[in-house]
């Protein structure tokens, strides 16, 4: 005789459906609307640990589902910092780089929120003893949301053009997220560079391709300058920069976008050496930085020097900017030294403010006994969340567009942009022998929906102001 395997009821399916399922995926299913970004409906990590999680001590199990909830998190917010899941692995010793007063508090409020969403799981979950019919339960609503997955979703193994719908079924972010470990510290990373030839940067390339720059040269890569959709914004961060070449009629005014992809690092490789990354672990052998900006510029006889307002591990541009071909490297510390006095901005990366550096670049110009230099600076202030800054020249009006009008952080950004243009506006009023590029390095990481949507999802803005006579300054080498 066959034995006698008697079937779940309704009431423990519906509730290992309700624990595994339904709960956990419809929370991060609100964070992910919220944040305007795409997640599968249904994460395999829950269900899967439901089958083991009968057969676990309940402390263990509630670890497990914490950290499967942890993992899901992480994945559904790396999107609206530009990062994808390697990056994501690659960059999480930049955690100890964070303020600790920005940080702390999230990570208490990842660990409290996860717990009370476990334990509400464990609540919802059939009663064990018995073990075998929850876990089979759980088993058995993993294989059909897996099923439903590879049926009707795009996918690798069917083929993405025999999907029913474009709506992702089902996913492992845990899977994903350790397949993406093992790689990082495999025997073998493969990383692909590609050329980036849309940088806002070109100008410098075809000086240097022609023989003729001018004698100073400038690039800030700004840090979260977005393209905003709406002319009246984008007006009101370049309106110094327009005044100032209505002033002066020996500077020429470009205006236009740039094709971004990825985070930070990415923008500074995209506009320093001309190439994209699937990496921004730097320096790596499989990276080339022998023939970016300052290397290039180096040998006709520049004096190059980087600037950044945080500290130089961060990003490890300690170390990869003398690479990329930066005789000197100017990180916080350094600058409060040269500026003399205290200087310090920001939330997240709290460091030297952007208001003192262009002043600070200035000084360098006029001063330096260097015939030829070339400055470049990361700016640092913008990065989310946005604080308040009372400096007078972050003039801009926020009542000029709706955009910034009902919205007190897309104000705050917009005004800390004009501050950085107004600062370099105000450097460059009296120098005529200096080419001066700005561009952002990623639209802004805004965690609301609404607010990305406001802002393009594949272009910065640039503005490049250049002495309309470099042309007949030939740059020979030294």
């Amino acid at each position: 005789m066959l034995p006698n395997f008697a079937l779940p009821s309704w009431r423990l399916v519906l509730r290992t459906a309700l624990a595994y399922g339904m709960l956990p995926n419809l929370v991060l299913g609100l964070i992910a609307a919220y944040l305007g970004v795409s997640r599968p409906l249904v994460d395999l990590d829950y269900l899967a640990l439901g089958v083991l999680v009968p057969w676990l001590p309940w402390p263990l199990g509630g670890l497990l589902l914490m950290l499967a909830m942890i993992v899901d998190i992480v994945l559904t917010v790396a999107p609206t910092y530009q990062f994808d899941l390697a990056k994501v692995v690659e960059t999480a010793q930049e955690l100890f780089n964070l303020s600790p007063a920005f940080v702390l508090p999230i990570i208490v409020a990842i660990g409290l929120g996860t717990a009370a969403v476990v334990a509400l799981m464990l609540r919802l979950r059939p009663p064990s003893p018995p073990r075998a019919a929850p876990s089979l339960t759980a088993a058995l609503l993993t294989l059909l949301a897996l099923g439903g997955d590879v049926l009707l979703s795009p996918n690798l193994l069917t083929g993405m053009d025999r999907a029913v719908t474009s709506i992702n079924i089902a996913g492992s972010p845990g899977a994903f997220f350790a397949h993406q470990v093992l790689s990082e510290f495999g025997s073998t990373h493969a990383i692909v560079v590609t050329p980036a030839p849309d940088r806002a940067s070109r100008p410098i390339v075809a000086g240097l391709d022609a023989g003729r720059l001018p004698s100073k040269i400038v690039l800030v890569v700004v840090e979260s300058w977005g393209y905003y959709e709406d002319a009246a914004v984008r007006e009101q961060i370049v309106a110094p920069l327009r005044a100032l070449t209505g002033q002066r009629p020996d500077l020429s005014l470009a205006l236009g976008t740039t094709t971004f992809l990825g985070s930070t690092v990415n923008g500074e490789m995209r506009e320093l050496c001309g190439i994209r990354s699937t990496s921004i672990r730097l320096p790596d052998p499989q990276i080339p930085l022998q023939d970016c900006l300052p290397h290039r510029l180096a040998a006709l006889g520049y004096r190059t020097t980087a600037i950044h307002g945080y500290r130089g591990s961060m990003f490890n541009r300690l170390n990869w900017y003398p690479l990329a071909g930066f005789e000197h490297t100017w990180f916080d510390r350094d600058l409060r030294d040269l500026l003399g006095h205290s200087s310090r901005c920001g939330s997240t990366f709290p460091g030297v403010c952007d208001g003192d550096i262009a002043g600070l670049i200035g000084r360098e110009l006029e001063t330096s006994a260097a015939s030829k230099q070339f400055i470049y600076w990361m700016t640092l202030n913008a990065h989310l969340p946005i604080f308040a800054t009372t400096d007078p020249r972050a003039a801009a009006d926020c009542e000029a567009s709706a955009v910034t009008r009902d919205d007190e952080q897309q104000c705050r950004l917009v005004r800390l942009h004009r501050l950085v243009m107004q600062a370099l506006a105000d450097m460059m009023a009296s120098r005529h022998d200096t080419g001066l590029v700005i561009v952002g390095d990623h639209a802004p990481a805004f965690v609301s929906g609404e607010r990305r949507h406001h802002l393009s999802s594949d272009h910065v803005p640039h503005a490049v102001l250049w002495p309309r006579d470099a042309a007949a300054a030939p740059t020979a080498p030294p």
